[in-house]
């Protein structure tokens, strides 16, 4: 046998020498097991860090309900059954079963007292129900648990609690605490229906009548580039840089069926004060150009509050405006609206030009 004069080799046979040696003992106990060898072998030798999602969580009970004592009371004064296969069952603890069997021997009216609580939680429940039930048939949003403990609790008697509102939403009619989707109006609705067939009746009237129909309407400017699509070239970012326009501009439409424009811009929000600097403008330039247009002309206007105000009807009247207000969600019949729509689908302010006040 040659020499070894490598001393890692030397200690490397050693180790699978005194390994042999292991095996060949155990092999004479009979307690050799392959199949756990080659686990044994197979098992990596480091560890991988355990996911957050992955460790095992384990739940601590919650107290025990009244129905749930009831129950522990009936199985061992009435099933017979076993102290501890009683607790298993309930997974509480042999001691706790104990206790109450104690309680339950020692005061006759034990059960009557549960009973009774029985009886008074299911009232609770019930009176929360018929609570929860007003609410949903008078499509009022209940936001939170709290909200209906609040209303209860201030009619008076027994006090609830949240969990005991949320165990009734959930349970017995069956709520889900869910997001909100936001969606459009209601503009179909049977009242909303009316008011159009009345305006539409109105405004067929003043048609026959050859009037001249002026459609003013408001919208506001936030940013400049209203663009929403373009090509992209493939391996180039689709991002375009938002330019807001601070403070917005409100921008002031009239449009009659002359195919004349009237248009103002302002650094405002649109309020009554607004409509009459419009408004007088507005008279003041018609009496220049058609001296007589208030015979013949009616102006259109939305349903906005700014168009319905005290201050807005005081200057209608001093001006002798003739003017009618639109349906509810009449947007076909405002040609103003397109007006909008054309202009707000390119860059208005390509070359970036500043848009403060100064």
């Amino acid at each position: 046998m040659a020499l070894v004069h490598d001393k890692t080799l030397a200690h490397g046979l050693e180790r699978d020498l005194h390994e042999v040696s292991r095996l060949a003992q155990r092999v004479r106990r009979g307690d050799y097991n392959a199949g756990a060898l080659r686990k044994e072998q197979l098992k990596p030798d480091f560890a991988e860090p355990v996911p957050a999602g992955a460790r095992r969580r384990m739940k601590k009970r919650a107290p025990l309900s009244v129905h749930e004592r009831i129950s522990i009371v009936h199985q061992v004064l009435v099933g017979l059954e076993k102290q501890a296969d009683v607790a298993k069952d309930h997974r509480v603890s042999p001691r706790v079963v104990a206790a109450l069997m104690h309680k339950a021997k020692r005061n006759p009216s034990f059960m009557r007292e549960i009973m009774a609580k029985v009886d008074a939680k299911e009232e609770q429940r019930e009176l929360i129900k018929k609570a929860v039930e007003v609410k949903n048939d008078f499509g009022y949003i209940i936001d939170s648990a709290q909200a209906v403990v609040a209303d209860l609790n201030a009619q008076g008697g027994a006090q609830v609690t949240a969990g005991t509102v949320r165990s009734v939403m959930r349970e017995e009619l069956g709520m889900r605490f869910r997001k909100i989707k936001t969606v459009s109006l209601h503009s179909n609705s049977e009242k909303n229906l009316v008011l159009r067939q009345r305006w539409a009746l109105e405004f067929l009237a003043q048609a026959r009548k050859k009037k001249v129909f002026l459609n003013v309407d408001e919208t506001w400017l936030g940013m400049s580039d209203f663009r929403r699509m373009k090509w992209q070239v493939p391996g180039t970012t689709n991002s375009v840089a938002k330019l807001e326009v601070a403070p917005r501009v409100t921008m002031i439409l009239g449009l009659d069926t002359l195919g004349n424009v009237y248009a103002a811009l302002a650094q405002a929000n649109s309020n009554s004060q607004m409509m009459e600097l419009f408004f007088r403008s507005l008279a003041a330039r018609l009496d220049a150009q058609r001296p007589q247009w208030r015979r013949d002309t009616v102006i259109v206007v939305d349903g906005a509050k700014y168009h319905q105000s005290r201050d807005f009807l005081a200057v209608a009247a001093e001006l002798q405006l003739p003017y009618m207000l639109l349906g509810p969600h009449s947007y076909d019949a405002a040609p103003c609206e397109l007006v909008f729509a054309h202009f707000k689908r390119a860059d208005v302010n390509p070359r970036h030009e500043p848009t403060g006040k100064r």
